[in-house]
């Protein structure tokens, strides 16, 4: 098997850096996801793969991946989960709330605009 090596370096919603509700803990495990996520925000690291990378057990991760799906940071998708060797890796796509807003507040602004220019 290829090990898959993340980016140095992570692109995440601010928001959940800065929000006080969320766990220190799942912050640092959203931010390593966000490290192996690909264009389209998916990515398909294994439990395994996240909890040997921050030090901790699969149960840890398991509890900090649920938080994040809880506040609808993550949306796991088991359903494409892919056998290797023993384990399964979920797919996870990560969210980005703040990038999806910015999209539909464009959206209506290119739709304002072009209604406005219809009726000059």
């Amino acid at each position: 098997m290829k090990k898959r090596v993340p980016k140095n370096y992570c692109i995440g919603d601010a928001n959940v850096f800065a929000d006080n509700t969320i766990t220190p803990s799942a912050k640092a495990l959203y931010g390593l996801i966000c490290c192996y996520s690909d264009e389209y925000g998916l990515c398909h690291p294994g439990i395994n793969r996240l909890a040997w990378e921050m030090g901790v057990d699969s149960r840890t991760v398991q509890r900090w991946m649920a938080e994040l799906n809880e506040l609808g940071i993550i949306c796991r998708d088991d359903k494409k989960g892919v056998n290797i060797k023993t384990k399964i890796c979920d797919a996870v796509r990560v969210t980005w709330k703040a990038y999806d807003k910015f999209v539909d507040s464009m959206v209506v602004k290119l739709k304002n605009k072009k209604t406005h220019e219809e009726k000059n």
